[in-house]
């Protein structure tokens, strides 16, 4: 199902590239990238984002801008890269706070967390994802919230933190 979307996606590219439509060049490329990484191809998804990050870093709206760097963020920590995927994550999230986008600072900020998580760097983790759980929550993006409560608990135990057991059983 995957490899069919990404023939139709690798298609619309195509046909956005022909009509030089740069914002659905962006968001093809946003697409091709999540279903590179769905195929388990994270290293043809970070090209697919890079190319689509050069096409959206032209354009004069930031909301492709952010996206493309939040999903390099994420594939870099997943793939256990935390510097590079911190350095995107960073940007994403400056660019979402500029336009108001909060499921999507929300998302910044887990990955953030996340990535401080791989360095081990327990108290940046902590308080960014402490972040991450109050912005979620004020903009309903459930996803988010509950995976950042897993991580507060996780990091809390780490970190000896009494509330550590409370976020593990509201998770």
């Amino acid at each position: 199902l995957y490899q069919l979307s990404l023939d139709r996606l690798d298609a619309s590219y195509k046909m956005a590239q022909e009509i030089k439509d740069v914002r659905l060049m962006a968001s093809a490329k946003v697409n091709i990238g999540s279903a590179l990484i769905r195929l388990g191809r994270p290293d043809d998804a970070i090209k697919a984002y890079n190319e689509g990050l050069a096409q959206a870093d032209t354009m004069p709206a930031d909301l492709y801008k952010g996206l493309l760097r939040l999903n390099l963020g994420n594939t870099y920590v997943w793939l256990g890269q935390p510097d590079k995927s911190l350095a995107y994550s960073q940007q994403a999230l400056a660019i979402f706070r500029k336009i108001g986008r909060g499921t999507w600072e929300a998302n910044a900020l887990m990955n953030l967390g996340n990535g401080y998580l791989r360095q081990k760097d327990f108290i940046n983790a902590w308080n960014t994802l402490q972040q991450a759980l109050e912005v979620a929550k004020k903009n309903g993006e459930y996803r988010v919230y509950g995976r950042a409560l897993l991580n507060l608990g996780m990091t809390g135990v780490e970190l000896k933190k009494k509330e550590a057991i409370a976020y593990l059983e509201e998770s």
